[in-house]
């Protein structure tokens, strides 16, 4: 993903986060999105979910989804 530009960190430290959370007594689970990648449906918007249209789809907080039956993102 990095080669598309479309990489981007959420958390930038994410072994100091945990570490912190687990300090606090707060129980962690990782949860991976797979679909839900507003960076990459905009950088590449063929691999985008889209409207009738052909506009790119958005949820309600106006994040793009892959489509998970383009052959190219799966």
């Amino acid at each position: 993903m990095k080669a598309n530009g479309a990489y981007a960190k959420a958390i930038p430290d994410l072994k100091k986060y945990i570490s912190n959370l687990k300090e606090k007594n707060i129980y962690t689970i990782a949860r991976i999105v797979v679909f839900r990648d507003n960076t990459m449906a905009r950088k590449k918007p063929e691999l985008a979910v889209k409207n009738p249209d052909g506009t790119i789809w958005t949820d309600r907080r106006d994040v793009a989804w892959l489509d998970p039956y383009n052959k190219d993102y799966s």
